[in-house]
C-alpha cells in the first residue's frame, strides 16, 4: 500500500470503495 498526498488520499478511497 503506497501511501499518497491528501488529494491523492481522495481518488484513492474513491477506487478502494
Amino acid at each position: 500500500m503506497k501511501r499518497v498526498s491528501r488529494s491523492g488520499q481522495k481518488s484513492f478511497m474513491r477506487t478502494h470503495n
